[in-house]
């Protein structure tokens, strides 16, 4: 969703739209990063390549929110918390070290 979409002038309004979309964002990945752990990926891939994942985090949890049998498998998914941190940890490492 563009903010030109949002229908509002209001910095606050657009403050709490943009907050909602980065929620729903982290809940996304959170699912995404736990259908990962669980490899829900072999399944949900559109061949059987078990060398590589062939979808991202993202599309592999559109496709868990869309299969309810799959997404009351996953359990937990704030165990999954710590595997974001992990990678947000990286990346700023990654961009200190960066010339």
């Amino acid at each position: 969703m563009g903010l030109r979409h949002a229908h509002s002038a209001g910095v606050a309004r657009s403050q709490v739209l943009l907050l909602i979309a980065h929620v729903a964002t982290l809940a996304k990945r959170l699912i995404g990063e736990a259908a990962h752990a669980h490899n829900l990926q072999l399944q949900l891939m559109s061949t059987n390549r078990k060398d590589r994942p062939e979808i991202s985090v993202m599309t592999l949890a559109t496709r868990v929110i869309a299969h309810p049998d799959f997404l009351s498998s996953l359990g937990n998914v704030w165990r999954s918390l710590g595997r974001l941190r992990q990678q947000a940890s990286n990346a700023i490492s990654l961009a200190i070290a960066a010339p």
